[in-house]
């Protein structure tokens, strides 16, 4: 029997989550064995088990409100300690030991603010697929750049204010690296790796100013409810405070000349960002005034 969208219920730690789309994939990792015979390599039916089971579940949906999974950006290995660990459940399959590796916002014109999150989970998949006849709820706001508010800068820039922004993306990545101890095929632990946050978005006033040091720059989007237009009434908002590492000018017959940006933000928390030296090839360093 085929089943629909409409069939499979998403839920996260319990909240059911309102999907356009989601992906939930499982793969265990095997090495063969092999044997030598005559001075030769022979292939055989037998494989070992290299880790436990890892699986990811992907999903995306519209920004509506308070984003919840934003909360896990700060809320898993800020501390020293796991955080709150993710459950998830795809129709009735569910597992319990998931963490976020991915997030990502975007915001463009005349589009609506959607947010795509990736959940690596170390464990089997438990329980049986459910098919569901619900109807999904027509009445929830969708925010979107209409009633947004941005703020930003750039330090040492001319013209350096964020004017006329045009569209962009806030993503957040982590590095998630079980810990197995001997006879676990589910982890006790787990090791969270480098953690980054930038946002690529597009302004419509070309420059190419980019010193080697990169340049100190933050961006704020701020998400209002239609027909709102103070910050005040801010209903979620995405900060990104660091440097600029890349810019892109292009255009082509028949467009406009666009001028994007890539801020990068290597911790979870807002904070300033300064270049105090530089390291040359030779592992010598020069000091940054």
């Amino acid at each position: 029997m085929l089943y629909s969208a409409s069939n499979a219920k998403l839920k996260v730690n319990g909240n059911e989550i309102l999907a356009s789309n989601a992906s939930l994939s499982l793969g265990a990792s095997l090495n063969p064995q092999y044997r030598i015979a005559g001075g030769s390599i022979r292939n055989t039916a037998l494989y070992t088990p290299t880790n436990g089971i890892g699986g990811q579940l992907s999903f995306s949906y519209f920004i509506t409100g308070k984003d919840y999974f934003k909360t896990f950006i700060t809320g898993q290995g800020e501390t020293g300690s796991m955080g709150e660990v993710i459950s998830g459940n795809f129709g009735g399959l569910h597992f319990d030991s998931g963490y976020l590796t991915s997030y990502s916002a975007n915001f463009g014109p005349n589009s609506s603010s959607m947010a795509n999150v990736s959940i690596s989970f170390f464990d089997q998949l438990n329980g049986v697929f459910s098919p569901t006849e619900e109807q999904a709820p027509d009445s929830t706001q969708i925010l979107n750049l209409k009633s947004a508010i941005i703020e930003g800068e750039f330090a040492s820039d001319a013209g350096g204010s964020v004017d006329n922004f045009i569209g962009g993306a806030y993503n957040y990545t982590s590095e998630v690296r079980p810990v197995y101890l001997m006879g676990e095929t589910k982890p006790s632990a787990v090791a969270y790796g480098q953690k980054v946050v930038n946002m690529n978005f597009e302004i419509d006033s070309p420059t190419g100013y980019l010193p080697v040091s990169g340049t100190s720059a933050r961006i704020k989007v701020s998400l209002l409810a239609e027909g709102d237009t103070s910050l005040s009434q801010t209903v979620e908002h995405f900060v990104c405070s660091g440097l600029i590492q890349q810019r892109n000018i292009a255009s082509a017959a028949g467009d406009y000349i666009k001028h994007s940006i890539n801020i990068v933000q290597n911790a979870t928390f807002d904070s300033e960002v300064t270049i105090t030296k530089m390291a040359d090839s030779a592992g010598d360093y020069m000091i940054l005034s």
